[in-house]
């Protein structure tokens, strides 16, 4: 059951499926497509970057990001999301529309002495 564990999560919806993502640890919703990630080791902290498209609307993002326990607020069609991962990271989060459909990117920042 371990192992299928992060399999089912997935499949629902409720995990992260990129190694990156893993590490920012905050799901992505339902649907979500990676397309881009980097990291980046800038001295006293570690940037993490996860961009991701979504077929969801502002309003949805930003429920899906409350529901985690962040500060989110929707301006038209774009979303502006900030808070703190469940390991502690400060989390940026900026939606925007891309032809038909939302980009996301999710910028994280852990301290290098922060426990990973």
């Amino acid at each position: 059951m371990r192992r299928l564990l992060p399999f089912l999560l997935l499949l629902a919806g409720c995990g992260a499926s990129h190694p990156i993502a893993d590490k920012i640890d905050l799901p992505l919703p339902p649907g979500a497509t990676i397309t881009g990630t980097s990291e980046k080791d800038q001295g006293t902290q570690i940037r993490y970057e996860v961009v991701y498209d979504t077929d969801m609307k502002a309003k949805e993002i930003a429920d899906f990001y409350k529901s985690k326990g962040l500060d989110a607020l929707v301006q038209g069609a774009t979303v502006n999301v900030v808070g703190t991962s469940p390991k502690g990271l400060l989390l940026k989060i900026d939606a925007a529309p891309k032809v038909q459909r939302l980009e996301v990117k999710i910028v994280a920042i852990q301290a290098k002495d922060a426990p990973r």
